[in-house]
């Protein structure tokens, strides 16, 4: 999987710059011609992103991100990348300003730099190139903005916590991780239901281990106590868990990014899940 490698790359821009900045002082040529090979690339990325936004520009979408991503099978997903093909025109059509904004970037701020290379302004050539780095980080993180809801439980979590008490229970269908950002905007320990398998699984069987993990017959029992139960169910687990809730009682509490609260009480403005 190409990110374990993420925690090298910090340590090889470094020795990048180091290397780059000797080559600057000693007035090394191929900096120039590494210039060029850096803008050809920018125009190829821009171009592709310049296509992907004429192909989007009438597209009218509505919703969040995740309902218009074409999802595959988990086998496909063995290269974490491989998420880049999920992208249609309808959820490219929700991209189009951090778009043109990389697009400026790799197209102009590269070429400027190579013209400024070529004309022996080495210091401004650096700093376009560090500006055209830094419109590129703010368009990415645009970017990451949009893809909110369908990455992160933070958005769902700023829907249920206004309505959740000290006194609920709070339960996740299937493992941890798939909404492990439930118990930290949560501050709570979370059941997990029909989640004992991969990480957690091991130390589920100590002695000392606490009793979180329910199974069916567990869980379906709290669900028709007394105590008010919030289920969080990762999009992938959804029609899953609609098979094992009970249609009577059960109630759509919030949902967002593909991912959904259920609650065993009905509340203002709930759907019974029918």
């Amino acid at each position: 999987m190409e990110y374990y490698s993420f925690g090298a790359w910090p340590a090889i821009a470094m020795l990048l710059g180091i290397g780059l900045a000797k080559a600057e002082e000693q007035g090394k040529r191929w900096l120039v011609r590494m210039q060029a090979a850096l803008a050809m690339v920018g125009a190829a990325l821009a171009s592709v992103l310049i296509a992907m936004l004429w192909i989007s520009a009438k597209v009218q979408v509505n919703g969040d991100i995740s309902s218009l991503l074409k999802e595959h099978e988990n086998a496909f997903y063995r290269v974490s990348m491989a998420h880049m093909l999920d992208l249609t025109p309808r959820a490219f059509a929700l991209l189009r300003l951090p778009s043109a904004m990389a697009a400026g970037a790799f197209l102009l701020g590269l070429a400027a730099a190579w013209w400024l290379r070529r004309k022996r302004g080495n210091e401004a050539a650096a700093i376009c190139l560090a500006i055209s780095m830094a419109v590129f980080f703010f368009a990415a993180n645009i970017a990451l903005g949009v893809f909110g809801p369908y990455l992160s439980s933070g958005p769902l979590m700023s829907k249920v916590l206004p309505q959740v008490t000290s006194a609920d229970m709070l339960a996740l269908y299937g493992e941890f991780d798939a909404m492990s950002g439930v118990a930290f905007y949560s501050n709570r320990q979370l059941l997990l239901w029909n989640g004992r398998y991969n990480n957690l699984a091991a130390g589920s069987y100590y002695p000392d281990a606490p009793h979180i993990f329910l199974t069916d017959p567990e869980f379906l029992t709290l669900w028709r106590g007394t105590k008010r139960v919030l289920l969080f169910v990762p999009s992938e687990h959804r029609a899953a868990a609609a098979e094992h809730l009970p249609a009577a009682g059960t109630y759509l509490l919030a949902e967002s990014g593909g991912k959904a609260v259920y609650a065993n009480r009905p509340a203002t403005s709930v759907a019974a899940l029918q």
